[in-house]
């Protein structure tokens, strides 16, 4: 049998036709807000929203906004969210990116 390669989650990927990128949640556990850099290889549509874990969207950041190319750096306030686990999903029309937080009580 033969064995396909794919890159696990939370792998770095480069090389031809590699695709955006978001940095590290900061602070994670976070209180009152978040931090992340995301950067994108051209432009492109973006869409980022807070859920929890169960799936429903808490928060809206962006939708389907057009970014340019480059680093953009973000700073939410979560002064509306409860304590618990959430995640954070960018998508980029085909593509997607997954990152989870804590907010602390």
């Amino acid at each position: 049998g033969s064995r396909g390669t794919s890159a696990k989650d939370g792998d770095e990927f480069s090389g031809p036709g590699s695709m955006h990128s978001v940095s590290a949640i900061s602070p994670n556990p976070a209180k009152d807000f978040i931090n992340f850099d995301l950067t994108l290889v051209e432009d492109a549509n973006v869409t980022i929203t807070i859920h929890s874990l169960e799936g429903s969207v808490v928060m809206n950041i962006k939708a389907n906004e057009l970014m340019s190319a480059g680093t953009h750096n973000f700073n939410i306030p979560l002064k509306d969210l409860a304590a618990g686990a959430y995640a954070i999903s960018f998508s980029f029309g085909q593509d997607a990116i997954l990152e989870t937080f804590m907010v602390m009580p």
